[in-house]
């Protein structure tokens, strides 16, 4: 169906529009979930450089694109071309949300993941604590869905350590 859409919304819409975008995001995660680490990348690309000629680079959508270009290239391998594309994502979320505002959490998140999977735990450690901090600056110390879901992720490194106690109660 997204194949479909795709020349509709360039019929009616021209090239350049974020409607097209988002279909090419959406098509992105499409070919990330079959497996298509190449094909996923494409899309991803694609859809940062409409976004960047819609709503140039300082967007949190921009940011959005460079957040799905990182996981796209971490999973090929790629992970400093991945990290680079987390800390543009970063910069941008951070100069016009602030530091500490939820959506820098997708980047550290990102990062976080990345140092995992090359085995780098203590890094990826480091990067769940940020967002763990956010969270509970931003949500409170109430247990909110999202911090629950770090939590977990902090969980799964520590029993990837070994720490089997720590993953319980910590």
């Amino acid at each position: 169906h997204l194949k479909e859409a795709l020349p509709v919304f360039t019929r009616n819409l021209g090239s350049k529009h974020l409607d097209i975008a988002a279909t090419r995001v959406a098509m992105g995660d499409a070919r990330s979930l079959k497996g298509d680490a190449n094909g996923a990348l494409d899309e991803q690309l694609r859809a940062l450089e409409l976004r960047e000629e819609c709503l140039g680079e300082d967007h949190i959508l921009v940011a959005e694109s460079h957040i799905l270009v990182a996981k796209a290239q971490c999973g090929q391998g790629e992970y400093q071309k991945g990290m680079d594309e987390c800390r543009t994502a970063l910069a941008i979320q951070e100069s016009i949300l602030g530091e500490n505002s939820i959506e820098t959490t997708r980047s550290y998140s990102t990062m976080g993941e990345s140092f995992d999977l090359q085995g780098e735990h203590d890094r990826a450690m480091e990067c769940y604590n940020e967002v763990l901090l956010i969270q509970e600056e931003v949500y409170g110390k109430k247990k909110h869905r999202e911090i629950a879901d770090t939590l977990t992720e902090i969980a799964n490194l520590k029993l990837k350590e070994n720490k089997y106690d720590e993953a319980e109660t910590s």
